[in-house]
């Protein structure tokens, strides 16, 4: 299951309980299971632990693990329950009822009912809020359906339910005073091992946020791209994974189990593609207390962001700056980068409108984290200048530190991915320039642009080139190790593996994958107790 989305929950009662009347035969009769929307079905409800499922219903007849996910399956009463455990292939005592649906043949009672038409549940519930391969969500309700091909209900998943909001809150300042360093943490620091070798990591490229904040024009976009026994479920797991600390699925348990020893959570002002992130909400997870690690540092330091809407009111524009810098001002200890992404946000990179913000990054000595590369999300900016930092040229040199507006550190998220003009640029623009730096996250994928910026249909993914690219022109004291995680539990591990096992293949010493993973990132953003 992905990254980035999440839904419902269910209640469920049996409609007979103790003491009702017996059959003639002298025989219980049958009880029948009642649905309810966002809490439960039957006997199961979201939140139960696994002890307590196999109490009601006794053992299941099959079990199916996908790291950490445990799907279980009931013929008998025709039930299918997702639960999400510590355990990556087993159900342990602690894992938890996500979501819960029926089976075709499920007999029960509610609001909704097999065999319904679609027009009749959008009576009831209202529009659908997606649409995705045959499954509607109607997202405040926490409720899924399967549809066949003519529109008739086939199965039901209930999950926790949510509202999603159109944008995001006034931009606010930072709220919070530094702290002392927070006290470490008694679990052993995690390494990376490959080969013999074990390496510190850092992942700088983590996105985190809740299920309201959301574009769901961008969840079906993910939904379009994910297995298809997920779809039903796939709301009532996407919010632990993009919780820092979520059960069983959060980001702190995806670094932990993957052999990362920090990360660096992002907020993100993106309401045009995907959803937001605000910075009061980061910062309420950085100063979390379990934001701690073995080796005495904060688990996770963190990259404010800037709401570009409306930035065309001078008052708008410096009030939000203001707010801005105030995260730098007030929490140095964990504030310490900015992230854009301009193609998200329909801002090219060269319009002076939004300047500003390197003013804000130069006066605090804070790196800016750029996105480039091509972004497959709905009503994202596709025209090369939001993404291609060639147009960042002229910025990049202004804030080198010799020419008046002091020096900002700009890192090309993702070194340009799929446009082979824009990996390109941003070799050459790295190569020439001090103050850039290249993050990796993403790299494998294919081309959908051509050095002469046509559409093409690459087959190739193209990590091991860019790779190869950067260490033929002596940049890898300047690439940092990223992945643009979670997505889904296990991906930050996989993506770790592939980036460490091809920087070995193409001929990178330990000492040079040790620069990557965690070394470059210390001299770039200088974390303080570091």
């Amino acid at each position: 299951m992905c990254l980035r989305v999440p839904i419902l929950t269910l209640f469920v009662a049996l409609l007979f309980g103790c003491g009702a009347e017996t059959a003639d035969d002298g025989s219980a009769p049958p009880s029948v299971m009642t649905l309810v929307s966002g809490a439960s079905i039957g006997p199961v409800r979201i939140g139960m632990t696994a002890p307590e499922v196999m109490a009601a219903l006794g053992e299941p007849d099959s079990v199916t693990p996908f790291n950490r996910l445990i799907t279980v399956k009931y013929s008998e009463p025709g039930l299918e329950v997702i639960f999400t455990s510590s355990d990556a292939v087993a159900l342990s005592d602690d894992a938890r009822v996500r979501s819960v649906s029926t089976l075709p043949w499920a007999e029960f009672e509610g609001p909704v009912a097999t065999g319904q038409a679609r027009t009749s549940l959008e009576a009831e519930y209202g529009p659908a809020d997606i649409d995705a391969r045959g499954v509607i969500y109607f997202v405040s309700a926490g409720l899924a359906v399967s549809l066949d091909a003519d529109d008739k209900a086939v199965r039901f998943a209930v999950w926790p339910p949510f509202t999603a909001l159109e944008k995001p809150a006034l931009m606010l300042p930072a709220q919070t005073r530094v702290k002392d360093l927070p006290v470490q943490s008694e679990e052993e620091m995690p390494f990376f091992e490959f080969k013999g070798e074990r390496y510190e990591v850092v992942d700088m490229h983590l996105h985190i946020g809740k299920l309201s904040g959301q574009v769901l024009s961008g969840v079906e976009y993910l939904l379009g791209r994910l297995p298809e026994p997920s779809l039903l479920y796939f709301p009532a797991t996407a919010g632990l994974v993009i919780d820092p600390y979520g059960e069983h699925l959060g980001i702190k348990h995806h670094l932990r189990s993957a052999g990362i020893g920090h990360g660096v959570l992002l907020a993100s002002y993106t309401q045009k593609t995907i959803g937001f992130t605000e910075n009061r909400l980061l910062e309420a997870y950085l100063d979390d207390p379990r934001n701690t690690s073995p080796d005495g540092l904060p688990w996770s330091w963190g990259l404010a962001s800037i709401n570009f809407d409306g930035f065309d009111n001078p008052a708008v524009a410096e009030a939000r700056l203001d707010a801005l810098s105030s995260y730098f001002e007030t929490r140095p200890d964990v504030f310490i980068g900015i992230k854009l992404a301009h193609a998200h946000q329909a801002v090219s990179f060269e319009d002076p409108l939004y300047l500003g913000v390197y003013d804000v990054a130069a006066r605090y000595g804070v790196p800016v984290l750029l996105h480039t590369g091509i972004t497959p999300f709905p009503n994202a900016m596709s025209e090369a200048e939001y993404y291609d930092p060639a147009s960042l040229a002229a910025v990049v040199e202004a804030y080198d530190g010799e020419h008046g507006n002091g020096r900002v550190d700009f890192l090309l998220g993702h070194t340009g991915r799929g446009d082979a003009r824009a990996i390109r640029s941003s070799i050459e623009l790295a190569a020439a320039k001090d103050n850039v730096w290249l993050e990796i996250s993403l790299i494998d994928a294919v081309l959908s642009v051509d050095e002469n910026g046509d559409p093409v249909d690459g087959t190739e993914k193209m990590h091991r080139p860019i790779l190869e690219e950067i260490k033929a022109r002596g940049l890898i004291d300047r690439t940092i190790f990223a992945s643009d995680g979670p997505q889904y539990f296990g991906k930050i591990r996989g993506y770790l593996s592939l980036m460490v096992s091809s920087m070995v293949a193409v001929g990178y010493t330990p000492e040079e994958v040790q620069m990557v993973l965690a070394d470059n990132f210390y001299r770039c953003f200088q974390p303080p107790g570091r």
